[in-house]
């Protein structure tokens, strides 16, 4: 794509994009983030609150009416967004074809499909409860669109691994169990197994591995694995940054030990907000 400076008015007050907790503030983005994500175009972005903002704070009043006209005639999304990119010339004509085609591709999918890819969309952007609640309506379109086990396996599947980076090991075993009903795959049973681990205890896992009948092989393997991931973890920055700070306390340093904690507290805080959208 071409390398666009930003030649149009910046904006003071931006355009705030909750799917994944940006912030735009000219058209250029709003091209470049539209360009970027098309899995997240929807209603959440795609509404009079954008218009507004175009004419408002941009002063695009003809782009504004255009895209008003658009969603009030309940056009496709690629209708919508596609004369922002016009306005600015943000694309050649190559890149503007291209992008047409991937955004008619995108809409010809089934609106579950859609869904999923959102799901994993902002999975892969780290906004972990944004995510679940999208699988969550995945699965409740269930019954409107016609799928296949394997596909409501995989999103209960997602949706374990996206509780499970929240920390959230209860809500993660649900979900796994649920998707080794419909996906019994090694990998589904790996997951289950660890989140039954996470959320309870080894004997935990090691009765439910029996009434699964795990071998003792694959169940060595996984506990293996497991230890493995348990001692990565305090190989990590944050885990040799708390290292650090416990061995203050054992020093005698307590005031020190006190405000380090302090901090590094209010950074998983801060990280965690930024994961889960609250």
């Amino acid at each position: 794509m071409s390398y666009i400076l930003c030649k149009t008015k910046r904006s003071e007050i931006p355009f705030y994009i909750e799917n994944i907790s940006v912030n735009i503030y000219s058209i250029e983005e709003l091209c470049f983030y539209l360009y970027h994500n098309i899995y997240l175009l929807d209603e959440t972005i795609l509404n009079e609150r954008l218009c507004f903002w175009l004419r408002d704070e941009l002063g695009m009043d003809v782009l504004a009416r255009r895209m008003m006209q658009l969603l009030d005639q309940e056009a496709s999304v690629s209708a919508v967004i596609l004369p922002a990119f016009k306005e600015i010339h943000y694309l050649s004509h190559d890149e503007f074809r291209m992008f047409s085609v991937r955004l008619n591709q995108f809409e010809s999918q089934p609106r579950v499909t859609k869904q999923k890819i959102k799901g994993d969309y902002l999975f892969g952007h780290e906004k972990y409860m944004n995510a679940v609640k999208v699988y969550r309506n995945c699965l409740s379109m269930q019954g409107k669109d016609i799928t296949g086990s394997q596909f409501t396996g995989s999103v209960y599947h997602n949706m374990g691994c996206a509780y499970a980076r929240l920390l959230q090991m209860d809500e993660a075993k649900e979900c796994f169990r649920r998707a080794w009903e419909y996906l019994p795959t090694h990998a589904v049973l790996k997951s289950y197994l660890t989140a039954v681990y996470m959320a309870g205890s080894e004997e935990e896992m090691d009765q439910e591995a029996v009434r699964l009948g795990v071998e003792n092989k694959i169940l060595a393997e996984l506990k293996q694995k497991i230890g493995e991931t348990r001692d990565s973890l305090w190989q990590t920055r944050s885990g040799e940054r708390y290292m650090e700070i416990l061995e203050l306390k054992s020093q005698g340093r307590r005031q020190e030990y006190e405000e380090q904690m302090d901090r590094f507290l209010g950074e998983l805080t801060d990280g965690y907000h930024r994961n889960t959208g609250f």
